[in-house]
């Protein structure tokens, strides 16, 4: 892009950190973005699939990259809690701070 042009917007996210290796496990929710406002995903929660591709073979890289996207995109990320419950929501990806919630 030229300088002070419009470049490629950056790519955003959901606002969770995970475990770097599989089972994937959320290890922050960061405040005010899309996971903290659903108030749907908890630390400790296993992500099993992002986007309808299963996390269970996938590299960390190739399971964050499913988590960003164009702004204001949503994503569909499926979890399990405590073993047993399993559930969707969507989320929409948006720029953040990164400030893990309390």
């Amino acid at each position: 892009a030229a300088e002070g042009g419009w470049g490629e917007a950056p790519k955003c996210g959901i606002g969770v950190d995970i475990s770097s290796k599989p089972p994937y496990t959320v290890q922050a929710v960061h405040t005010g973005i899309p996971a903290d406002w659903s108030g749907m995903i908890k630390v400790g929660d296993v992500v099993e699939a992002v986007a309808g591709s299963s996390t269970a073979d996938m590299p960390h890289q190739g399971v964050t990259q499913l988590f960003l996207g164009d702004h204001s995109t949503e994503v569909e990320v499926r979890l399990r809690r405590e073993e047993k419950r399993v559930f969707s929501t969507w989320l929409l990806r948006c720029p953040s701070e990164l400030t893990p919630a309390e």
